[in-house]
């Protein structure tokens, strides 16, 4: 009997030294930066001693770094289990439902938290940075400059604000922010920011051609080539553009001005207008307004839906056309979008009609991205072939790629089939070129 007792006594001391260095180790991998294998010795840790609340909250966390969020999730939650009130489980859940986009859970979490240790800076920390991720950029200044007046080193509340600074292109603010992070602690990631403002790309140039071609009918191909150049101004976008093409025989060049941005913290906000001087096909002039308003940021299954209204006038040499739009814009998850617009069109000449627009957009990661969409109303969706005296229903299906070549080239493809009613099928195809500086 005492042999089995001292058996087991050393069975259980060796499974805690195993237990013990096999845990040390995955901390030591997460302080020295190696998430890959902190994560794999972590999870370990747990399987090995499923009690530990400390070792679940260092596991989720790692997890949290590797984008492994619904992991980090489960293992917080694991963690919670045992220890509801746990301050540093509490607070990692909502840093990972943050970087889920779950938004309204986090903030739901951490007002609870901020209940319960109101001068708590970790805290005011995660507030802030989560209400500039969901994009109240206003709240998250807010936040962050209370914080800095309680404690000028707040390292994180420097390095946020200098974020919301270097979005808002204001350079030298941002730059004076995170060489004041790094006085107080020295930072590879501070550093990063600092040297990528050098670097930051405030410009664009977009270059590209189209062109369609006709079965069923007999028309002349299409074709245009533009080019435009853009900016950012006080954290808005603005850009000029130019397009020649030619239809029917004849040629137009038309010249574009335009400028987009956040007017408040759920509404954005884009006016563009252009002339063509002497145009044959192309509208002599045309002016296009639009707002985007965020209704909520989180609805269960659903991500950010967005409510969408748009009017544009073209002023053509036969007709002048009013075209209203009202849309909704829905985000899934895993980068999936839904886009559907109701249109409706008014020519001065008394003639109306209506039609729709909808496609599916999938980002799986950043500047790539696949739409595919169809849409129905009056010969065309460019809204640049008229008819005064009827209005000639056409049906489009389209597709298209964009995708990243370099840190600063992109290039995008677009195709299109337009199926006129009882007149002619259109096929167009679009490539385009992007260079960020």
């Amino acid at each position: 009997m005492k042999l089995k007792l001292a058996l087991l006594v050393a069975w259980v001391m060796s499974v805690q030294v195993l237990w013990g260095g096999v845990y040390e180790d995955g901390l030591e991998a997460k302080k020295a930066g190696r998430h890959e294998e902190a994560a794999l010795l972590l999870g370990q840790a747990t399987a090995a001693a499923p009690q530990n609340v400390e070792a679940w909250y260092h596991y989720g966390t790692v997890l949290g770094w590797l984008k492994r969020h619904e992991e980090a999730r489960v293992a917080l939650g694991r963690g919670l289990s045992l220890a509801p009130q746990d301050f540093d489980l509490r607070l990692g859940e909502a840093r990972v439902l943050a970087w889920m986009e779950d938004y309204a859970g986090a903030d739901e979490r951490l007002v609870k938290l901020e209940a319960e240790f109101p001068d708590n800076l970790d805290v005011a920390v995660m507030r802030s940075r989560v209400a500039g991720w969901r994009g109240d950029r206003a709240e998250a200044r807010h936040r962050y400059e209370a914080i800095l007046q309680t404690d000028p080193r707040q390292i994180d509340a420097l390095t946020g604000l200098g974020d919301l600074e270097a979005e808002a292109q204001k350079t030298d603010e941002a730059r004076s922010l995170y060489e004041r992070a790094l006085q107080v602690e020295v930072s590879p990631d501070v550093q990063r920011r600092l040297d990528g403002l050098k670097s930051q790309p405030r410009q664009r140039v977009d270059m590209g051609m189209t062109g369609s071609t006709f079965t069923q009918g007999e028309r002349d191909e299409w074709w245009s080539i533009y080019a435009s150049y853009g900016q950012k101004v006080l954290g808005w976008d603005a850009w000029l553009r130019t397009e020649v093409g030619e239809r029917f025989g004849l040629q137009d060049e038309t010249w574009e001005v335009g400028l987009g941005g956040q007017v408040l913290p759920s509404l954005q906000a884009t006016l563009y207008g252009g002339v063509t001087p002497d145009a044959d096909f192309s509208a002599d002039w045309y002016a296009d307004a639009s707002l985007r308003w965020r209704v909520f940021d989180d609805l269960g299954f659903l991500d950010e839906g967005w409510l969408l209204i748009e009017g544009r006038w073209a002023d053509y040499a036969v007709s002048g056309l009013l075209v209203s739009r009202v849309g909704w814009e829905q985000r899934l998850a895993r980068h999936w979008t839904l886009n559907a617009r109701w249109l409706h069109f008014a020519y001065d000449s008394g003639l109306s009609a209506d039609g729709w627009l909808a496609f599916v957009a999938w980002e799986p990661r950043d500047r790539l991205q696949f739409r595919l969409g169809a849409g129905s109303a009056v010969e065309s969706l460019t809204n640049q072939t008229l008819n005064t005296e009827r209005a000639i229903p056409s049906w489009t299906v389209f597709a298209g790629v964009t995708v990243p070549l370099t840190e600063r080239w992109q290039v995008r493809l677009d195709f299109e089939r337009e199926d006129v009613q009882d007149r002619l099928v259109r096929y167009g195809l679009a490539v385009g070129l992007t260079c960020f500086f």
